[in-house]
């Protein structure tokens, strides 16, 4: 803390302080009139914050003025060296599902690792591009309801993409998409979707899929040894828990929740390979705020971090509200 008639000290940066009225000055620098200058930060803590791009170029903007040299205009920027492109694939879903919303609810959860360029797209035809090898992972927001299925060589590119070593992230309803039965989208069954890149998958019809009401339970980190859950706690949510999804295909649950409708602990993420590429498959993401929360915020980036092959980062988030 300063006086605030102290003269020597330009205040950089300020931030509020539980039970404490004013404003506190957490940067400061000082210019002396023999030429020498100073900067004093009281944050730094978390590492993980030097990838933040704002803080990043605080830091780097002090270190260039305190040794005499010139602030270029824009401040210090220093390129990401092994930056992660991920592409959000949306643009439709059930009538149910507030897919603009979770798409920004993503953005939001992949935000606090800086590494992540993240684009969107709302055409789902853009799966047929060659440009999607140039991504590190998608993440699929999309279910064709009441909509054709995907055209040959937009098969064929994905499937291609995954193979050679893409990353693929399924959000909640995305493993509903490409089945025989979606209403009004028969002829959209992709079978090497639904069975085999997607490993669990919804299917309609009585005694099939279903979930419990919309509403907050606790997701259970499982006790095996993985990346994507190394060091995570059990968390709240406010989702649906979806249960009896169809497949064949071994899994190897990371998360789990109790159904109030089966009585069992349902698994609710789940990883894998499939050719040379990884997939993160979760049931979470109903809503905007199914993703945003921390606990789900985290698993899903921290899922997208190993679709896309590279090492997690610790980040103490907080409340992202």
């Amino acid at each position: 803390r300063f006086q605030e008639d102290d003269d020597r000290l330009t205040r950089i940066l300020k931030t509020p302080i539980n039970g404490v009225d004013d404003l506190q000055t957490v940067a400061w620098a000082v210019d002396r009139k023999d030429g020498g200058r100073g900067f004093g930060f009281t944050g730094g803590h978390f590492s993980h914050n030097l990838f933040l791009p704002g803080y990043r170029t605080l830091l780097l903007n002090a270190i260039v003025w305190t040794a005499g040299m010139e602030v270029p205009e824009g401040g210090v920027q220093v390129q990401d060296p092994d930056p992660i492109k991920a592409l959000i694939i949306t643009g439709h879903n059930f009538p149910g599902h507030d897919w603009k919303g979770v798409t920004e609810a993503l953005k939001s959860a992949l935000a606090p690792d800086a590494r992540f360029s993240v684009e969107v797209t709302e055409d789902i035809r853009d799966l047929a591009d060659p440009k999607i090898h140039d991504y590190d992972v998608l993440l699929f927001n999309y279910v064709n309801w009441q909509r054709p299925g995907l055209p040959k060589e937009a098969r064929e590119n994905f499937k291609k993409y995954i193979e050679e070593g893409g990353g693929l992230v399924l959000i909640h309803f995305a493993n509903g998409a490409f089945n025989y039965s979606l209403p009004d989208a028969v002829e959209s069954d992709w079978e090497e979707y639904r069975t085999k890149i997607v490993r669990r998958a919804w299917i309609h019809g009585e005694g099939n899929s279903a979930h419990d009401p919309y509403g907050k339970f606790t997701c259970e980190i499982v006790e095996v040894d993985h990346p994507i859950i190394e060091g995570m706690n059990d968390f709240e949510t406010e989702d649906e828990l979806y249960y009896n999804q169809i497949g064949d295909l071994p899994i190897e649950p990371l998360v789990t929740a109790l159904s109030k409708n089966t009585g069992k602990q349902e698994p609710l993420a789940f990883a894998y390979d499939y050719g040379n590429g990884r997939i993160f498959q979760t049931f979470l993401g109903h809503a905007p705020i199914s993703v945003s929360a921390e606990g789900p915020a985290e698993l899903i980036r921290r899922g997208t971090v190993w679709a896309a092959e590279r090492g997690q980062m610790e980040f103490s988030i907080g409340n992202r509200d």
